[in-house]
């Protein structure tokens, strides 16, 4: 729940006609999901797209390689630099994924890794 008012922020940036349906969608779930709570459920699906939407977005910003530019001679090291800052962004993903994983993971199991 932490990224869905960001994401519902990031649509109204840009509107097009996904977007607006996502922020009706995501306003009126989180108005019937607060009078009732078995309706709770019409919420879970647009707060999942909406986190998805900014989670993506945060590291699309904080992880763009910038583009490879040098001379013909340099260009073999500049190879190496640009897949090694592949590698480092594949795996910096995947550690922000194993952690947001482990960390949901506690909230429905609280104390199972003990």
């Amino acid at each position: 729940m932490v990224f869905f008012p960001a994401g519902l922020f990031l649509c109204f940036r840009k509107l097009e006609n996904a977007h607006v349906f996502a922020i009706l969608y995501g306003v009126l779930a989180s108005y019937f999901s607060g009078i009732m709570i078995r309706l709770m459920l019409t919420l879970t699906p647009i707060a999942c797209v909406l986190s998805a939407l900014s989670v993506s977005t945060l590291l699309d910003t904080y992880l763009a390689m910038p583009p490879a530019s040098g001379s013909d001679s340099g260009r073999a090291s500049t190879r190496g630099k640009v897949r090694a800052r592949a590698n480092a962004k594949h795996q910096l993903c995947g550690a922000v994924g194993l952690t947001l994983s482990s960390i949901s993971s506690e909230r429905c199991h609280p104390g199972h890794l003990l």
